[in-house]
């Protein structure tokens, strides 16, 4: 996988603009997916030159505005997703069971820095509830399936790894693998909280992490159901020439992710086109 590439000039400020030298570039990958690791991964140098274009503005603004500039850092980090890289989370919506359970249940999502752990996060004194439902009363309400949804959440899990396990176990050549590592069950609390009273001075901080979520109630077409999500099949709406992208498994399971996006605008670029085409042959 090693490979190198050869930089001679570029098109850019309206012609070609050529080096005065050509540079190399090197880049491999991890012994852990049968490579030799001899530089940096394509991802890593992605990130370099993010950097340096982070830093090359940041000078260039300083510099504008007469400001001092020692010296100045940029840290970048990545999380490498596995499994899009193994593209063993990349089944066609025909290959799911129940998509649209599928649909609604949370994806892996890929962290950098390390792993959210609830175990861990209840070792430390850290109280898991469900999900809050509601405020009645001066109390927040929360979810009672707290169990099942953890429950859910770990079998997908397991999933996961035994299809990378799988996938490594296809490949003898790999190195670096030590065997096949499943993080512990999830510890859901015996009796888990379902309502607390806000009013009784207990809670000092509220961190309000909402997330987001798709709202298509701009949308004055009848595309959406009775809790407002998008209705489509494979990212086509029930309305012609309305289409989705980048939401949770559209034709595939990792359509919300950037390693899918390649293949699902083709897929939705088709699509389109042949809607153009019926419309004029109409």
């Amino acid at each position: 996988m090693h490979s190198r590439s050869t930089i001679e000039g570029s098109h850019g400020l309206g012609a070609e603009q050529r080096h005065t030298t050509a540079f190399t570039s090197d880049a491999d990958h991890p012994p852990q997916i049968a490579a030799t690791d001899n530089a940096a991964t394509p991802v890593e140098i992605v990130l370099s030159a993010l950097a340096n274009c982070l830093m090359g503005g940041l000078a260039a603004v300083a510099e504008n505005r007469g400001i001092k500039l020692n010296s100045a850092k940029a840290t970048v980090q990545v999380h490498t997703y596995l499994a899009g890289i193994l593209g063993i989370n990349n089944e066609h919506t025909e290959e799911i069971d129940d998509l649209a359970r599928s649909r609604r249940v949370p994806s892996a999502q890929p962290i950098a820095g390390g792993t959210i752990n609830l175990n861990a996060l209840r070792a430390i004194g850290v109280r898991i509830t469900g999900r809050l439902s509601s405020f009645r009363n001066g109390k927040a309400l929360f979810s009672g399936g707290l169990a099942h949804l953890i429950a859910a959440a770990d079998l997908k899990m397991q999933r996961t790894l035994d299809r990378i396990d799988d996938w490594i176990a296809a490949n003898p050549d790999l190195q670096g693998t030590d065997g096949r590592f499943r993080p512990e069950t999830t510890v859901v609390p015996a009796t888990p909280r379902l309502s607390l009273q806000l009013d009784r001075g207990s809670i000092a901080t509220i961190i309000w992490a909402t997330d987001y979520a798709p709202d298509t109630s701009w949308l004055d077409l009848p595309i959406s159901d009775a809790r407002g999500r998008l209705q489509h099949a494979d990212g086509v709406c029930p309305v012609p020439g309305v289409f989705a992208l980048g939401l949770p498994i559209l034709p595939r399971r990792a359509s919300h992710q950037i390693s899918a996006a390649s293949a699902d605008t083709d897929d939705l670029s088709l699509l389109i086109a042949r809607h153009f085409e019926a419309r004029r042959a109409a």
